[in-house]
C-alpha cells in the first residue's frame, strides 16, 4: 500500500508540473499575440524598409541602405526615386503606423514629423526612405 501512494504522489507531482508548464506556455502565448493590441500600434522588432535615392547624386541609396543594415533594420530594396530634387529626406509610412517610419528617423537623427503617410499594403514592407540632397548632413555621410 506505501507503494500506491508513494506512486500516486510522483503522478500527481508530474500533473502538477505539466499542468504548470502549459499555463505558462499559454500564457507566453496570449501575451506575445495580445500584448500591444490595446494602444493600437504594432510592435516592431526590425523595421522592414525600402531606400530611395531622390537627390541624383550616385550610390547615395546604396550607402544609406548598408548603414541601416549595420543599424538593425532590414532593407529589402534600394533604387532612385521617382524624382531628383528632393530637398529634404523623409519617410514614407507605408502601413498606417507612424512607429516604424518615426524609428527610420530617429535612427538617422531627423525630426519625426518627416513622416509621410501613403498605405500601400501590396509593398510588403513598414516605410520608404527617401534621400533627399541633404544627404550630406546624415550618420552615413558624417563618419
Amino acid at each position: 500500500m506505501v507503494t500506491g501512494r508513494i506512486g500516486n504522489l510522483g503522478l500527481n507531482a508530474a500533473i502538477l508540473l505539466l499542468g504548470s508548464v502549459m499555463v505558462v506556455l499559454g500564457w507566453s502565448l496570449i501575451g506575445g499575440s495580445f500584448g500591444d493590441a490595446g494602444d493600437g500600434a504594432r510592435s516592431h522588432e526590425i523595421v522592414q524598409l525600402d531606400v530611395r535615392n531622390g537627390c541624383g547624386a550616385s550610390g547615395i541609396a546604396v550607402r544609406v541602405a548598408d548603414w541601416l543594415r549595420d543599424e538593425g533594420a532590414d532593407v529589402l530594396e534600394s533604387g532612385d526615386w521617382v524624382r531628383f530634387d528632393v530637398a529634404q529626406t523623409f519617410v514614407v509610412d507605408r502601413i498606417g503606423d507612424p512607429g516604424p517610419a518615426r524609428e527610420v528617423l530617429r535612427l538617422l537623427e531627423l525630426d519625426p514629423e518627416r513622416v509621410r503617410v501613403d498605405v500601400r499594403p501590396d509593398y510588403y514592407l513598414d516605410a520608404t526612405l527617401v534621400v533627399g540632397c541633404d544627404y550630406e548632413t546624415l550618420p552615413p555621410f558624417r563618419e
